[in-house]
């Protein structure tokens, strides 16, 4: 099975540690929840960032919109109650291509669910918690 790990921001903790060649927890703070600063460290979380790092060799910088959502959080913004960003999912933009070009690399590189929004993409690996398959626009 999969290890929980919450881990707390705190100065001097793992918090500092590179995740890929592009992303860090220093570098990226927005992977973790908005009001409480945690995250789960499982295997959705390391298999996500290796598939974004590969997009990321594709499409230059990305910026981190909003990552890993504790349950008190998902509910205060209306998160769907199943909502990835639970496990982990992540939220994103491109600042080197046109969003929509970022989303067709995003479906090309299999990622189990994506959503395409006016301002960001929703990227996720819903398939490795056996979840069908989810394309969605809403931009």
């Amino acid at each position: 099975g999969l290890i929980r790990a919450h881990i707390a921001k705190e100065k001097g903790s793992k918090m500092n540690k590179q995740i890929t060649e592009h992303f860090s927890f220093d570098g990226d703070p927005k992977l973790l929840c908005r009001c409480c600063g945690r995250i789960k460290l499982e295997d959705i979380f390391w298999e996500t960032m290796q598939l974004v790092e590969t997009l990321r060799s594709q499409t230059g910088p990305l910026i981190v919109n909003c990552g890993y959502r504790c349950p008190e959080h998902n509910e205060s913004i209306g998160g769907a109650e199943k909502s990835l960003h639970l496990d982990f999912a992540i939220d994103l933009r491109s600042i080197s291509m046109p969003l929509t070009d970022a989303h067709q690399l995003a479906v090309d590189l299999g990622f189990g669910g994506i959503g395409l929004y006016s301002s960001f993409i929703h990227l996720d690996r819903r398939d490795l918690l056996d979840r069908p398959e989810a394309r969605w626009n809403q931009s």
